[in-house]
């Protein structure tokens, strides 16, 4: 960036590492000119993958808005900016009594009756572009010197794209992956978010993926949860993980992230935050890669599963003042403040994804084998995916089955769901045989007598494109065995636990944190400072997707003030393995700590102690990289 002194960006990315169940920063693998994309799989954007794999492969860019006046951006200047974006919102937010300030419009061409017009209503920019970013700034209305939410004498340069997704979730049929780069430098009352709604709503189809007022105001007429210090990432109209409304501060705390303050959180430093919002309605937020939220959501008005769709629109919000607070007590300030203040913009991205589904009327990869009877087709029970369903009529039993081969892009790990239709006819102990990676198989038993029209999830595996396979058959059942649809969704197979996110009960001993050698992986690096030898450690406990054999990486800053023989404590299911690397050398990069077998979850891990060592010992990142056959 030409007028800032952050590091490059389409380089390296920087960000808050990835915690214990997600995925590593990804080197962007493009070369062709960057486009904006026409906003479905079949009109992709060109551009780079997502910068974190939180949720696996398989994602298309659809809408690359990428701000700069550099010949790599796609949003340049104003009149691309026009092209692609308007400055007002569909709720009429600027007559709310609950909001203060008001989107500005660039000119008489893009305004709403009785919108301000930058140039006319203010004097100073309201949106200016720079070599790399897109700054948007708060601005007082009309010259006013003391601004008060109240009167509405606040201008802003949010701004909200013209290109919506026709619906979400269950609703769309595809998974969505919404990720922004973004800093933010705000006032005293006005308030950042990113948030996606629907073109009709009503306590429902709402996600905030971030709001923050950005500074403290907690000791103004009393505490309140709008403790500038803490964001807080939640859903209107579904569920959500982590309560942040009860407390923004717990919410963030409950997750690792205590508050805007170095080295763990800073909003005026660049933060990647992520969407994504799943075709099963499910959805989880991230902020660097570290998941924050989690949850359900049908994007549907009112938030109710059985409600009409709405479509879905996204806004980059620098706006609001809010006056909700009650207990705020001074809530106008002089239009000074408003200096220096401004959000910047790098880039923003949307994908979107297909996940593999083999559907018993696909005319490839489906093998029915219904011996001397035949599978019979059905409409009649809904909550089937596709024209019809099969069933085996209760007959011939042990000789029918239905194998499902999907076509896989890649070997990886993956959820597989399957979708029947229920009745109290069905049995209820059907068995279904997945084909691993490894060319073994699991068999589940599924009670079809429930969870009909729906898709259940039969468990995490780490398949084979080469061999992977779902069988359905009816050896021992009783009752109609139904066979219709088969789902894989890839998750990521790699997990990174970074430094940052380790909890207190994950240390032992004084850990100091550092950004000042180069090298490190997320925000930062710990060192001992070269003392507290034997008394030092830090535990990194990874959740893994699914037990399998897993490469094991660490990563550290290498100086010739490093101990060189850094003793690093494995715990697999087979026992605890110890080896020792020199971190003289060999730093930046992923250094092979040996191949171990996990079980899944978080009974594994990697200690790095300070135990016998001389110079200064790093824990940075510990990298865990499922091994497929």
């Amino acid at each position: 960036m030409s007028t800032m002194s952050f590091a490059p960006r389409r380089v390296m990315i920087r960000g808050v590492a990835l915690s214990v169940s997600l995925a590593p920063l990804l080197t962007p693998a493009w070369a062709a000119a960057e486009t904006i994309g026409g906003g479905t799989i079949a009109t992709p954007a060109v551009g780079p993958a997502p910068a974190y794999a939180v949720d696996g492969s398989g994602f298309v860019l659809v809408k690359n808005w990428n701000f700069g006046t550099s010949p790599s951006s796609t949003v340049t200047d104003m009149s691309v900016m026009n092209s692609h974006f308007q400055y007002h919102d569909q709720h009429g937010l600027d007559s709310n009594p609950g909001y203060g300030a008001s989107m500005v419009a660039p000119n008489a061409a893009t305004a709403i009756s009785g919108q301000p017009i930058e140039g006319v209503d203010t004097t100073s920019p309201v949106r200016a572009f720079f070599t790399d970013t897109l700054r948007t700034y708060l601005v007082p209305l009309n010259g006013a010197t003391t601004l008060d939410p109240y009167l509405l004498n606040t201008g802003s340069g949010a701004f909200q794209p013209k290109w919506i997704l026709p619906g979400g979730g269950s609703r769309l049929g595809q998974d969505v992956l919404w990720e922004t780069r973004v800093r933010y430098v705000t006032p005293r009352h006005f308030w950042f978010a990113l948030w996606a709604d629907g073109n009709t709503w009503n306590k429902g189809a709402e996600y905030d993926l971030i709001e923050s007022f950005g500074y403290d105001n907690a000791s103004i007429g009393g505490g309140n949860n709008y403790d500038g210090r803490y964001w807080h990432s939640s859903v209107v109209g579904g569920s959500s993980a982590t309560n942040y409304h009860a407390n923004w501060a717990n919410g963030m705390t409950a997750n690792g992230i205590p508050a805007y303050s170095s080295p763990v959180y800073n909003p005026a430093e660049w933060h990647v935050w992520t969407w994504l919002y799943r075709q099963d309605n499910t959805y989880a937020a991230f902020v660097d890669g570290v998941q924050v939220q989690s949850g359900t959501i049908h994007w549907t008005v009112g938030g109710g599963s059985t409600a009409p769709a709405v479509n879905m629109s996204f806004h980059f919000d620098g706006t609001w003042g809010s006056r909700k607070p009650e207990t705020r007590n001074d809530f106008s300030i002089p239009a000074s403040e408003l200096a220096g203040k401004y959000y910047e913009w790098d880039y923003s991205r949307v994908y979107l994804r297909t996940e593999p589904v083999k559907d018993n009327t696909d005319s490839t990869g489906i093998t029915i084998t219904a011996g001397t009877g035949a599978w019979v087709a059905s409409s009649v029970t809904p909550g089937y995916i596709g024209t019809n369903y099969l069933h085996d009529n209760d007959t011939g039993k042990g000789i029918r089955s239905v194998q499902y081969t999907p076509t896989l892009s890649q070997d990886g790990t993956y959820n597989v769901y399957m979708q029947w239709t229920s009745g109290s006819g069905r049995a209820t102990n059907v068995p279904v045989d997945i084909v691993k990676a490894n060319g073994t198989t699991t068999t589940v038993t599924v009670n079809q007598t429930v969870g009909g029209g729906t898709w259940n999830l039969l468990g995490t595996y780490a398949l084979s494109k080469r061999n992977a396979s779902v069988t359905i058959r009816t050896t021992g059942t009783t009752g109609t065995v139904i066979a219709d649809a088969v789902r894989f969704t890839p998750i990521a197979s790699e997990v990174i636990v970074d430094n940052a996110r380790l909890s207190n009960s994950d240390k032992t001993g004084t850990w100091i944190h550092s950004r000042s050698a180069p090298g490190f992986h997320g925000y930062d690096y710990a060192h001992d400072n070269n003392a507290g030898k034997g008394s030092t450690t830090a535990r990194f406990t990874p959740n893994l997707p699914v037990a399998g054999t897993y490469n094991v990486y660490a990563r550290w800053t290498a100086d010739n003030t490093r101990s060189n023989n850094v003793p690093y404590r494995i715990t697999c299911n087979s026992g605890t393995v110890l080896v020792y690397r020199n971190q003289q050398v060999n730093g930046g990069s992923w250094q092979l700590l040996g191949t171990y077998p996990f079980n899944a979850g978080t009974s594994g891990g990697v200690v790095i102690s300070n135990a016998g060592t001389t110079g200064h010992v790093v824990a940075d990142a510990v990298r865990f990289e499922l091994v497929l056959p």
